[in-house]
């Protein structure tokens, strides 16, 4: 009989040198170490790595660690991209968008972009101005329009799209991206009043009912904080926001 685990995973330290090990199991039993410096960095990827194991993600995570963005939007350009398979103007504009995303996450591993590394890219190109290159220069015309950031944001999508699909990524970061829009004029925001939520959730189909008690309870946004929320906690909060909760607002 095997004697049982005491413990899931290890972050240890060889005698004689200053490099930290952690090791751990996979979901087949097998043993895996891997190298890191910082005592603390190591138990936070160790704590990382158990939860991809028990999501079953741990393969896919370790095999986008390895990969640069560079690297796979040159893969991505050379057998997604091109024509037959797509169109020659297709392929132009991801040729154009492709040279300002690797500007711009150069060095970065394809694990490493996140939704908010995103929103601030896009941010920055909607500052940048359109650059035209002539025998004097370069020269300035003014700032860049928003359908043309937005292109790269659907380029971008497209190329993490096909990331997930071959096992690279866990999910695509595009998803919790929120395109920023200009808002013309003062923003007065609206704030609800029971009686408004009340008539959302008798309106609402009895699936939607908890969703809008949490949004209005909360203030969570839809896809930058809702959809994200693991199962365990959404049934929580489904089975709270279920129950009748006392109210203090007046209309």
């Amino acid at each position: 009989m095997a004697r049982p685990r005491k413990h899931d995973g290890v972050v240890y330290k060889r005698g004689g040198t200053s490099v930290l090990w952690m090791s751990y199991l996979d979901r087949a039993g097998k043993r895996i170490r891997e190298s890191t410096q910082d005592w603390q960095e190591a138990n936070k990827k160790l704590r990382e790595r158990l939860h991809a194991r028990d999501n079953r993600v741990l393969e896919i995570v370790r095999k986008g660690e390895h990969m640069g963005f560079e690297e796979w939007v040159d893969f991505f350009l050379e057998n997604y991209s091109k024509p037959p398979l797509r169109a020659a103007k297709t392929h132009n504009a991801n040729m154009r968008a492709s040279k300002h995303l690797k500007a711009a996450f150069q060095g970065y591993k394809l694990a490493d972009l996140t939704a908010d590394g995103i929103e601030l890219y896009l941010r920055r190109r909607l500052r940048d101005g359109v650059r035209v290159k002539t025998t004097a220069g370069f020269i300035e015309h003014g700032e860049l329009k928003p359908a043309t950031v937005h292109q790269e944001l659907r380029v971008l999508r497209r190329m993490l799209n096909v990331a997930v699909r071959e096992k690279l990524l866990p999910s695509n970061p595009c998803a919790g991206v929120e395109f920023p829009v200009a808002v013309k004029g003062l923003f007065r925001p609206h704030y609800l009043t029971w009686s408004e939520q009340r008539k959302l959730e008798i309106h609402a189909p009895e699936y939607l009912r908890n969703i809008v008690r949490i949004i209005t309870e909360t203030g969570l946004r839809v896809y930058k904080e809702l959809m994200p929320m693991k199962t365990e906690i959404w049934i929580s909060q489904t089975r709270w926001f279920g129950f009748p909760i006392p109210r203090h607002r007046t209309e």
